[in-house]
């Protein structure tokens, strides 16, 4: 028996690395999932104007650190292979300027911590 979170990985520099399902997409509890999703969507590509019937794929809309079999239904969408490509492409982009953006405001706060403390030691 299993728990339904997934345990974290750490990086040598302590930082928490993303957790890599891609051996539970081998998972008959998968299958079993993959099955219920492509069932509930009519076995064709759920973007607006494809509806592609072959080569089907389940695209997760949002990724949590769970087992892929354990995600609700609601962030599960059958698309076809091409749109599938196209939404895991945006997903990653978006993430990646999320990144940037962190990245940015930690430089800005840490500039702004180094300049107070420089101007506190002028004062004194």
């Amino acid at each position: 028996m299993s728990s339904r979170y997934c345990s974290p990985v750490f990086s040598f520099h302590g930082g928490l690395l993303p957790y890599n399902h891609e051996h539970e997409y081998l998972d008959p509890r998968w299958h079993r999932k993959k099955a219920k999703i492509l069932q509930r969507d009519g076995r064709q590509c759920r973007i607006e104007g494809c509806g592609e019937t072959v080569a089907l794929e389940v695209h997760h809309i949002r990724y949590l650190p769970i087992h892929v079999w354990d995600y609700p239904d609601k962030l599960l969408l059958t698309v076809c292979g091409y749109h599938h490509n196209r939404l895991t492409r945006q997903q990653r982009a978006e993430r990646g300027r999320k990144a940037v953006r962190a990245r940015r405001a930690i430089m800005r706060n840490t500039a702004r911590a180094y300049t107070r403390k420089k101007s506190l030691r002028r004062r004194r």
